[in-house]
């Protein structure tokens, strides 16, 4: 039987002289691979880490390995394409989602959600660098674990005050972190999905970051520039209808616009960057059960210094 798929690239495997196994993520099928007849060099730009795609699924039920095939890019990527250092966030991305989610693993929504987070830093335009943090506490939740400090503290080393002050950054007013005692509330992945994660709703409310930062805020003339989010988003993008929406409410504006600019451009040295990344997936290991060695985390030190 032969149906159509969606699929987010994670990694590819050499199987036989002009085969390949494409390592996917999809709504349909979870964590899974597929045989695909990979000739021409040109044709492997397809399957690039995180593209999204759309194939055409050959269901065997003799066999484990069904093949995908009739493959169309869903979303060009040019903002993660044309620049080095998302591309190399989007391999640190993959290799985590790889090697973190089992074989088969397919629980509802997991899909949709990294669709946003691709599509997100695709659009971003400047002041990323905090970007995969921000992906691998989302993760966390994704996988039903949601982050808090007494959680992070014994992997955090000497990162504790900057994995403290990310926390209560991001998720500030949120449903997903308490400011007064940093402790998370568990929800199921399905509710978190609807409501996006704590990153989306707010990046939804770019609007308001300037008016909400006090006129001294080192931040300010960057934060000027937040319109940037939704001029480079793509017409078809999740995220443009939610950002012409109207801003947080003036109770809610001025903190959740503070909470948002601090942690995107909440100021780290990159060594700094790299152990709360590194302290963060001894976390995500820790609670999966897998023994996580991220060797693109190197590659991203190196790029971002």
């Amino acid at each position: 039987m032969n149906t159509k798929a969606e699929l987010i690239v994670l990694n590819h495997t050499k199987f036989g002289e002009n085969t390949i196994i494409l390592h996917t993520l999809s709504n349909e099928y979870g964590r899974r691979g597929f045989l695909v007849r990979a000739g021409a060099k040109s044709s492997m730009a397809l399957f690039l880490p995180m593209n999204i795609l759309e194939a055409e699924i050959s269901e065997n039920p003799k066999s484990q390995l069904w093949r995908a095939s009739n493959f169309v890019c869903l979303s060009p990527l040019n903002g993660i394409r044309g620049d080095i250092r998302k591309n190399t966030m989007t391999v640190f991305m993959s290799e985590v989602l790889y090697r973190a989610i089992l074989e088969d693993t397919n629980e509802g929504g997991l899909a949709s959600w990294l669709k946003q987070e691709i599509l997100t830093l695709d659009a971003l335009k400047s002041d990323f660098s905090n970007f995969h943090l921000l992906f691998l506490l989302d993760l966390c939740s994704a996988l039903g674990f949601s982050p808090s400090l007494p959680g992070l503290a014994p992997f955090a080393g000497t990162q504790l005050s900057n994995i403290e002050a990310l926390l209560r950054n991001y998720y500030r007013d949120s449903q997903g972190f308490s400011s007064r005692d940093g402790n998370s509330q568990s929800a199921s992945f399905q509710d978190r999905l609807s409501q996006s994660s704590p990153f989306q709703d707010r990046l939804s409310q770019s609007s308001s970051f300037q008016d909400g930062l006090p006129q001294s805020s080192p931040f300010q003339d960057r934060l000027s520039q937040s319109s940037s989010f939704q001029d480079g988003l793509p017409q078809s993008s999740p995220f443009q209808d939610r950002l012409s929406q109207p801003s947080f409410s003036h109770d809610d504006s001025q903190g959740s616009s503070v909470g948002l600019a601090k942690a995107l451009l909440q100021p780290l040295r990159g060594a700094d960057r790299n152990e709360i990344a590194e302290a963060i997936i001894r976390y995500i290991s820790y609670h999966t059960e897998t023994s996580l060695n991220i060797r693109s985390l190197a590659i991203l030190r190196e790029i971002f210094g």
